[in-house]
């Protein structure tokens, strides 16, 4: 399959889907997709993103939960440098 945003091909992939609910970060993992390792895009297949809606639109239900995890929360206000050295033109808005 083509990547539709730059044509390169993607690779079928295993990934996680990670969203923001109202219930906090939700993540979904062993998701199958197709991944362009040029641009990093990632697309599902119609039955895969009817899937991660399913799960979105039923409120990700407790029944469906296969495990939880804790994450580590930073913010940026906590952070002090002493350089001032520029964010890497290739790192700029990720």
């Amino acid at each position: 399959m083509a990547c539709i945003e730059c044509g390169k091909k993607t690779v079928p992939t295993a990934i996680h889907v990670t969203m923001w609910t109202d219930k906090g970060l939700v993540v979904v993992e062993n998701v199958p997709a197709f991944v362009c390792h040029e641009c990093e895009e990632q697309f599902y297949d119609d039955q895969t993103g009817s899937k991660i809606l399913e799960l979105a639109n039923r409120g990700f239900p407790k029944d469906k939960m296969v495990r939880e995890i804790t994450v580590p929360v930073y913010s940026i206000d906590e952070v002090e440098t002493n350089t001032t050295d520029e964010v890497p033109k290739e790192r700029q808005g990720t």
